[in-house]
Parts: C-alpha cells; sequence; structure tokens
C-alpha cells in the first residue's frame, strides 16, 4: 500500500491563495466559429498532452520550483501531491479512455492505493471510480466498491457540524467550511449513490440547507469562510455561485429526487419545497453576470468553465442570459491551447478537457420550457438520458429550450418533448412554430401528465388547430417504433401518433409516462426507458448521434461540389405536381420545391414554376403548359380513364412525366407498373452513358454527374453496395423516351429531413437528381420530347 498522507489542496481551487491576476484566462481573439472539428482536435491534442506528462510509474508528478521571491510554487497546479495525479485521472476517466490501456491501469492502480486524507482529492476519486463503475465488468465493480465506500465514509466522517467541509478534518472553527471543497464533495457522494453506494441522507440535507442558508441577497454565493467580517462580506463570484447552484440540484434530487410522483387522481403529488427560490435566485445572477472569457467578478477561469458545464448539464438550459455557454466558451477556450496541446498546467488542462467532453455530448431530447406545468417530473429527461448513456456507453445531454427560441435551434435534438397536466395559453406564434418544426422534419413527443383529463382535451384541440390534415391514431403492434433501437417485449406503453404520409410527425401519450423516467424506475419498466431509445432511433433514422455543435437537423442539399450546372435553351421550366386517387400528398407539407426553385436560381439562373394539385382529368385541365408532370405517392396509384387519356395525349405531343415512389416504396413502383401499362408505356432501366446521369445535355445545358460517387439513405445504402450511380428507369411511348421513373425517394430526401427506413438519396444527392430531370427539360434534347434518352455528348 502506498502510504501518500495528504495535507493540503489542489492549489487551483484554493480561491484566495494567490493573486487574482495569476488565474485570470488569457487575453486572446475569440474564434469567430467553433467547429466540432476543432474541439475534437483540441480535445485529441490535451489527451495528448496530459498523457506526456506521466512518469513511467504510471503518476503524474508534482513538481515546484521557487517564484521572483524565492516563494515555492506548483508547477503542476496542486500544491501538494497526488492532487494532479487525481485531476488528471478523472479528466482521461470522463474521456473513455479504454480499461486495458497499460497507462490507465497503472494511474488507476495508483488511484486506487493512495492513503488519501484531504476532500478535495477524496472527492476526486470517487467521481473517477463510480464513473469507471458504470463501464466495468462485475469481478472489477466489486473492487470499485470497495474503495468508494471508504471515501464515502471519509467524506461523512470529515463533514462539519454546519453542514459544509473543509479541507481535511471536521472545520475548526465550524464557521470555517468553504464551498469549494464542499461543491466537490457533493458532486462525489451524489455519483457515489448512483452506484449503489449508501449516503446517509443527513449529511446531505445538512450541505443543503448550509448552501441555502449562505446563499448572499444577490442570489450568489462566495468562497464561504466566514471566520471574520472581511470573509463573511466578500462579494459573490462566478466559481462558487455555479458550484453551489449545481450542488444544489444534486442535494435536490438526492433528498427530493420523487417528489411529483406517484399521480394521484391525475395529478402530480405534491411534496415539501426544500429549495425555495434558491435554485431560481442562483440562475438569475449566472444568466445575470455570466462570461465567457474569465470568471464573473473572480478568478481561475479554467475552475469557473468547468462549474459553468457543471450548470448547463444540470439544468438542461443552453443558455445564461444571451450566452449559448458552451458555444461561447469554447470560443475562447480553443484559442489558448498551446502547441503542446495544453490550456496551462495539467490541473487546468484537467478542467478545460473535462468542459470540452462532457459540454459537447450530443442532445437527445429537448424539453419545452412553457407557460404551463411544464417541469413537474424535473428529473424526467435527465434520468433517461441517463440510462440511455449507459447503454451506448457514451455521454448523451438533454437540454429545455424555451417557447422564444427560434425554431431552428430546437432541432438541436431529434426529439422534441413537451409535457403538461393542465390547459396552457398557446400563441398563434406558437402554434406557427409547433407546425413549422415537424414541417421541417422535427418530431414532438407530447404527454398528458398523469393522465389528466384536461391535459388530454388540450391536446386534442391542439392538434386539430395546428395539423388539421391528420388525426392522432392507435400505434400499430408493427410500427418501427417499438422496435427501432430495442424491441420491446412484454405490455408496450399506450402510445398514439400522428402521421403525414411520410413518417410519425407526433407521439403522444395520453397516459403519464414521464413519473417513470423522474423516478428513475429502471427495475419497474425499462420498457418505458427503451421506448425512449427507439423513439431517438425513429425520429433520427438511426443516424450516428451528432455532437452538440452539429444538430440534429441535415442541411438541405446544395447540389454535389465542385460540379457547375447550368440551363439550356429555357431559362423557365414549369411543373405540373399531379393529383390522383392515391397518397399524392405525402410529403407536400414539407418545402421540397421551394428549396429546389432556390438552389435553381441560385446556381443554374433558371426559373422553376410548380403548380400543385393538377388533377389530368379535370375538363379544364390544360397539361399542355407544362414542360413535365411530376406524379409521387407511397401506397399505390389510381388514374381515372379521363386522366389516363388526357396523360397519353400530353406524352404523345412531346410531354414528359417523372414518377416518384416516395420514401422509395416499392408499393408505388408496382402501381406505377400497371399504370404504365394502361398508358402504353414500356419500361426500361437508363444506362450511366445516358444525358440525364452523365449530366452532359448540350444546347448550353449542363446537369451534375449522377454516374459514380453517389451516397444513399441508411436502409438504402445496404442495398447499393457497388452501385453508387442514381437508378432511374425511362418511361417509353415507342421507342420515345417520355418520362422516368425513380424507385428511391427524391423530393422528401433533398430536404434533410430524416425519416425511418426511407430508400432514397442524401440529400445533395437527392438535390443533383431533382435538378437533372428539370435542367434537361430545359436544353433542346429534353425539351423537345422526341426520340430516345440522348446519349453523353
Amino acid at each position: 500500500m502506498i502510504r501518500t498522507v495528504v495535507a493540503g489542496l489542489l492549489g487551483v481551487m484554493l480561491m484566495a491563495a494567490w493573486p487574482a491576476a495569476m488565474w485570470a484566462a488569457p487575453q486572446v481573439k475569440p474564434l469567430t466559429e467553433v467547429t466540432d472539428d476543432a474541439i475534437d482536435a483540441a480535445i485529441e491534442r490535451a489527451i495528448a498532452h496530459l498523457w506526456s506528462q506521466q512518469e513511467a510509474d504510471g503518476r503524474w508528478p508534482y513538481k515546484e520550483a521557487p517564484d521572483a521571491g524565492g516563494v515555492m510554487r506548483s508547477l503542476t497546479g496542486s500544491r501538494w501531491p497526488p492532487g494532479e495525479h487525481c485531476m488528471v485521472m478523472m479528466a482521461l476517466e470522463y474521456a473513455g479512455t479504454p480499461q486495458d490501456d497499460e497507462r490507465f491501469k497503472k494511474g488507476l492502480k495508483l488511484l486506487q492505493e493512495f492513503d488519501l486524507k484531504q476532500n478535495y482529492m477524496i472527492s476526486c476519486r470517487l467521481v473517477t471510480l463510480a464513473h469507471l463503475f458504470h463501464r466495468s465488468e462485475k469481478e472489477q465493480r466489486g473492487v470499485l466498491r470497495q474503495v468508494m465506500k471508504t471515501d464515502v465514509d471519509q467524506l461523512v466522517a470529515n463533514q462539519g457540524a454546519i453542514g459544509g467541509w473543509r479541507y481535511t478534518t471536521p472545520p475548526q472553527p465550524p464557521r470555517a467550511i468553504d464551498f469549494s471543497n464542499t461543491q466537490l464533495c457533493v458532486l462525489a457522494l451524489s455519483e457515489a449513490a448512483k452506484c449503489g453506494i449508501e449516503v446517509p441522507p443527513e449529511a446531505m440535507m445538512r450541505v443543503h440547507q448550509r448552501m441555502i442558508s449562505d446563499q448572499r441577497d444577490d442570489g450568489g454565493w462566495n468562497y464561504g469562510c466566514w471566520v471574520d467580517a472581511a470573509h463573511e462580506n466578500e462579494q459573490s463570484y462566478g466559481n462558487m455561485t455555479a458550484a453551489c447552484v449545481a450542488s444544489l440540484f444534486l442535494t435536490n434530487e438526492f433528498l427530493t429526487g420523487g417528489l411529483g410522483c406517484p399521480c394521484r387522481s391525475g395529478k402530480s403529488s405534491r411534496g415539501k419545497d426544500i429549495v425555495g427560490d434558491s435554485l431560481k435566485r442562483g440562475m438569475e445572477w449566472l444568466n445575470r453576470e455570466f462570461l465567457p472569457n474569465r470568471s464573473p467578478k473572480g478568478h481561475n477561469y479554467h475552475y469557473w468553465i468547468y462549474q459553468a458545464e457543471r450548470v448547463g448539464i444540470a439544468t438542461g438550459y443552453r443558455y445564461f442570459g444571451e450566452h449559448d455557454w458552451y458555444r461561447d466558451i469554447c470560443a475562447y477556450l480553443l484559442p489558448q491551447q498551446t502547441d503542446t496541446g495544453s490550456f496551462g498546467d495539467v490541473v487546468d488542462t484537467s478542467f478545460a478537457l473535462l468542459f470540452l467532453i462532457k459540454g459537447r455530448a450530443p442532445i437527445l431530447f429537448n424539453k419545452l420550457e412553457h407557460d404551463g406545468d411544464w417541469n413537474l417530473h424535473a428529473f424526467d429527461l435527465k434520468n433517461l438520458t441517463g440510462y440511455i448513456g449507459l447503454q451506448k456507453e457514451q455521454q448523451i445531454g438533454w437540454q429545455v429550450i424555451q417557447s422564444s427560441t427560434a425554431v431552428d435551434l430546437w432541432y438541436d435534438a431529434p426529439i422534441l418533448f413537451i409535457t403538461t397536466e393542465t390547459h396552457w395559453p398557446v400563441t398563434d406564434e406558437m402554434k406557427k412554430k409547433l407546425r413549422a418544426y415537424t414541417d421541417g422534419g422535427g418530431t414532438l413527443l407530447l404527454e398528458a401528465s398523469c393522465g389528466n383529463p384536461g391535459a388530454k382535451a388540450f391536446w386534442e384541440k391542439l392538434a386539430k388547430e395546428v395539423w388539421p390534415e391528420w388525426e392522432f391514431e392507435r400505434i400499430d403492434k408493427d410500427h418501427p417504433v417499438w422496435t427501432a433501437d430495442v424491441a420491446l417485449g412484454g405490455q408496450r406503453p399506450n402510445l398514439m401518433h400522428m402521421f403525414d404520409g411520410i413518417r410519425s410527425i407526433i407521439f403522444y401519450s395520453p397516459m403519464d409516462i414521464s413519473c417513470l423516467w423522474h423516478t428513475n424506475a429502471v427495475t419497474k419498466s425499462e420498457a418505458t426507458f427503451q421506448l425512449g431509445m427507439n423513439l431517438a432511433a425513429y425520429a433520427s433514422d438511426k443516424g450516428k448521434l451528432r455532437k452538440r455543435l452539429t444538430g440534429s437537423r441535415i442541411a438541405p442539399g446544395r447540389g454535389l461540389q465542385g460540379q457547375t450546372i447550368a440551363h439550356g435553351g429555357k431559362a423557365e421550366v414549369k411543373v405540373g405536381y399531379l393529383s390522383h386517387g392515391g397518397d399524392w400528398y405525402a410529403g407536400r407539407n414539407y418545402a421540397s420545391w421551394s428549396l429546389l426553385a432556390d438552389l435553381l436560381k441560385e446556381k443554374a439562373s433558371l426559373t422553376l414554376t410548380v403548380q400543385a394539385d393538377v388533377d389530368a382529368g379535370a375538363a379544364e385541365a390544360n397539361l399542355g403548359q407544362f414542360d413535365l408532370l411530376w406524379l409521387k405517392g407511397r401506397q399505390g396509384l389510381a388514374l381515372a380513364d379521363a386522366a389516363k387519356a388526357k396523360l397519353k395525349a400530353y406524352l404523345a405531343g412531346g410531354g414528359f412525366l417523372v414518377a416518384e415512389s416516395v420514401m422509395g416504396d416499392a408499393r408505388f413502383t408496382e402501381a406505377l407498373k400497371a399504370a404504365a401499362a394502361d398508358l402504353g408505356l414500356t419500361l426500361k432501366p437508363l444506362t450511366t452513358e445516358e444525358a440525364l446521369l452523365t449530366g452532359r445535355f448540350g444546347g448550353g445545358a449542363a446537369g451534375y454527374d449522377l454516374t459514380n460517387k453517389l451516397r444513399f439513405s441508411r436502409s438504402l445504402a445496404i442495398q447499393r453496395i457497388g452501385k453508387n450511380h442514381a437508378e432511374l428507369t425511362g418511361l417509353y411511348l415507342g421507342d420515345k423516351l417520355v418520362g422516368v421513373h425513380s424507385p428511391y425517394d427524391v423530393l422528401y430526401s433533398l430536404t434533410g429531413c430524416r425519416a425511418y427506413d426511407r430508400l432514397g438519396y442524401e440529400p445533395d444527392e437527392a438535390t443533383a437528381v431533382a435538378t437533372n430531370l428539370v435542367l434537361w427539360r430545359s436544353s433542346s434534347s429534353g425539351g423537345s420530347g422526341e426520340g430516345g434518352a440522348p446519349k453523353a455528348e
């Protein structure tokens, strides 16, 4: 056993130890754009730097040297060993270091063997081992549990009579606690409790009450060591305010985690409020004083950003005031990284690494803060995403968005969760936002909290106002939401949905599901947690979880990079979007045509005019005005005899028909074959030598090269291995090409919206396919409608 008796603390955390100027953030010019690639690179370089500082025996050493006045100062971040080692191991654990990494194994062995006496270092070890516990095998868990139990007992014994902690033993005088030690002890005890280690509730209640009691009139906190008037009157500052806000969230959850549940008579149960307005006032202080480039009214920048991240993760809030806290801090933090990968000494680098890693977790669920009972089960998404993170073995995030938040930011997560127990006033602007969100590819999860009858009536009425085209329906047993990620067995949750012909845009639970998440009732109802996984998988088409700054919405297609397109003799192409007896309207609520028209105008100077709901069989129908007709559907196709006659005449006279199987649905493909026979058309696949695929139209017109290197949706990519060209089937009237059929989705795919098991192109490729069909009709060869498919020139 290594007997390293620690008598100090991490010097970087001791707020009053050194002059504030020594701990200020370096003055840097912030980045104008923060990218995930830049963050990934910074993380990799910081990790490499930390490994480079490890010694052969596995430890991160303490080093010191005299300053200009001859006083010995730490060069590595802490005042006494093994502070560096404890902090670095915590950062590398959160970085997901493989457990079989020999360097990590050496460091972990030392960490477990240290005879720690100081609360900071005990807490760092507890947090590290608790995180490791969740990704360890059963045998290793027993060893970790033994060390954690010892550390918990030590922290509880070291707690002061008034509820806080100092460096080691209970503080003397009792008023000598400080919130820097205290906040890390709270974090450690909270993490240990999640591993099944018993933590005395009275210990958490004492510290909870102390933090509330010592909150200052302005809503913030200072260092808290009120041993004299000077300390007591110290101003609030960012580091301690953020630390105490984050800690209050933890103690409140520990002490009242199930508050609001179970439901009783359609309402959330009401328990004793032990936090009052303390959290609200603390958040108001942070919203008011937040700074991304330095600690507000304080010092030690890297400590500050770590605490700010903790608050952001605990609350789910993306913004502090007007600041997108993660993005804005990254803009100042990344330029501080040195050529060696460090952000200063190893302790500062560890804080920076923890901030970057934990803050960038992909956001899987948003929760709407509205004017009603939006948060009666406050820990629902926290626990749900925590469960999913354990299953996926990665950090998973959630966040709160306000009603005033721009719709574009709602797409940070594939699911927006809205819950209420009562009616709440929904403005016309909010109704437009909800509709815009689903029309832009977003997916809603609505809940009538506690199955409240008033909430059910509210949702049903709102749905009719915002989405009048569709109704809530019971989800059938074959819907992908039951199997998208995990096959749900046994009794399935009571769930309804609204289907727009492409995808389920809304899932609606008329019964309560959030109580189970809120109380973390995994053992009682794991299926409800698995449902959350399936909802996210369905909404994102099982896409790879995207990092925080990426957003969950794929950008609309912009065509293929590095290729130039141009229109032919026609500067305008008119399209008639045909209606028919099948589901021709599937996807019309998405912005396909306007997106395509904007791109054609921008890149080819061509005007695209689209007339929707064209009934080919109507007596007044003038099909000859259209350069091409677009016929699409999913479930089938039904054309009246009059429509068939007019279509046949239109095609014989030089017209052109584009048929599209929405979502790549084979039902429409089969129906089209029957309709083609009625129209006297034959079908033949186009080769990669033909102009519609090469993009070489002649007559000044130029499209995209669709003959190779195309990308497809998740489900279609599996089928198209070795076939990376566009797939189009020619429709022939005799030997004349009068149309094409795309057996794969095009128009919906170019929007960048996701749909589960879509068989189509990726957005850029879908845009390129649609663009070629339009541009070809602007050319002399495509516009004439004469002869077969022109060969590439």
